[in-house]
This record gives C-alpha cells, structure tokens and sequence, in this order.
C-alpha cells in the first residue's frame, strides 16, 4: 500500500481511540523539547568542529595515526563583472543592456526602468554569452571557490 492509499484508508476507517491519545499534546510536546535540545547540540558540535579544524590548519597539524584532513576546492557558478565587459567591449555592452531590457520587458514590463537604471548589476550570463561570445564573457568573470576540509580515514 502506498502512502496515499494509506492516507485515503485511513480517511474511511480510522484507526480506533486508544488511552494514549489522551497524552498526545504532551508527547508531541517532549519531542519538540528534544529536537530543540538536539539542535542545540549540533550547534554546538559544529562549533567545536570549526574550533579545532581552525588549530589544525593554524598549527599545521593535518594528519595523524587514523585520520587526515584533506583539501577540496569546491567551484561555484562563474561570475562575470560588469564593468570588464563594459570597458572591453562598449558596443556590446549597449546591445546587452538593450537585451536585458527586452527580457525585462517581455518577463514584467515595470522592471524596464529598473535594468535601464542597473546595467552593472549581476551579468545575465546567457544572454551575455550570446552578444559578446562565451569566450569574451569567460575572460571576465570570475568562478568563485569554496576551500572544503574533509578528514578522511586511513
């Protein structure tokens, strides 16, 4: 049975009353008590954690007899600037601001005025990558990375 058939079961023959009912309120009380309490001690694990990942990395401490801690570059999504593609290629970049315009006015025609008064707001990459070319728009961007410490075992 799956969960909607179990949930339309349920509709028509519901389970009958048992004494425990009675005490629901307070047993849907004490595990919210114990979620709270379980929520506080994460956050308090994750704080020791970044407390000592901190001295390991400082102190140059990253590998021992059972674990190493380890270095991933996480990428996130290029970025470009604005003002690079403006200065590189004006002409371009008027044609953008026009196309950004027309996105604006096709998606809510009240934003117009707003990515008139914004062109060096965040680059709308796909359209970007159509007027001045993927390469172009890649030569000024950026790709943001994110340092993540994974301990490992041996």
């Amino acid at each position: 049975m799956n969960p909607k058939e179990e949930l339309q079961s349920l509709k028509e023959c519901p389970l009958p009353e048992s004494p425990e009912d009675k005490l629901l309120p307070t047993r849907i009380a004490m595990v919210d008590s114990e979620i709270i309490e379980t929520r506080e001690k994460l956050k308090d694990l994750e704080s020791t954690r970044a407390l000592l990942l901190d001295h390991a990395i400082k102190t140059n401490h990253l590998e021992d007899q059972r674990f190493k801690i380890e270095v991933e570059i996480k990428y996130g999504n290029r970025v470009a600037d604005a003002t690079k593609l403006a200065t590189k290629y004006p002409k371009e970049f008027s044609l953008y601001v026009m196309a950004i315009a027309n996105k604006k006015l096709r998606d809510v025609s009240t934003a117009i005025d707003k990515a008139k008064m914004e062109p060096n707001g965040p680059v709308l990459l796909g359209i970007a990558d159509e007027i001045f070319g993927k390469k172009n728009v890649d030569s000024c961007s950026e790709i943001p990375e994110t340092k993540v410490y994974v301990v490992k075992g041996k």
